[in-house]
């Protein structure tokens, strides 16, 4: 094998780099040999991190309920309900049996 270019080289060490910074990029599944080749020289790659597209959003949520965790609630089975909608989506008064 013939040595590698210049440019070669500068584009396999930008690439290191790339890959110091975000190791995930090393699953690219184009680049499986790289990994295995890796892992027998007894490299410690680290393993696929699970991509969650909820989990920003769950925490959106927990944040905004975080003002709700000191106060008072009512449990549902006692709060009285004065608007109950129907099938059709209209507005009908609820008369409460408590």
């Amino acid at each position: 094998m013939a040595p590698l270019s210049a440019s070669t080289l500068a584009e396999l060490k930008a690439f290191v780099l790339d890959a110091k910074r975000d190791p995930q990029k090393l699953h690219d599944p184009s680049l499986t040999f790289l990994v295995d080749f890796l892992r027998d020289l007894g490299a410690n790659v680290p393993k696929v991190a699970p991509t969650n597209k909820a989990a920003p959003a769950a925490a959106k949520a927990a944040d905004a309920n975080a003002d709700l965790r000191d106060e008072e609630c009512v449990p549902a089975d006692e709060a009285t309900q004065d608007t109950v909608f129907q099938d059709k989506g209209e507005p009908t008064e609820q008369v409460s049996a408590r």
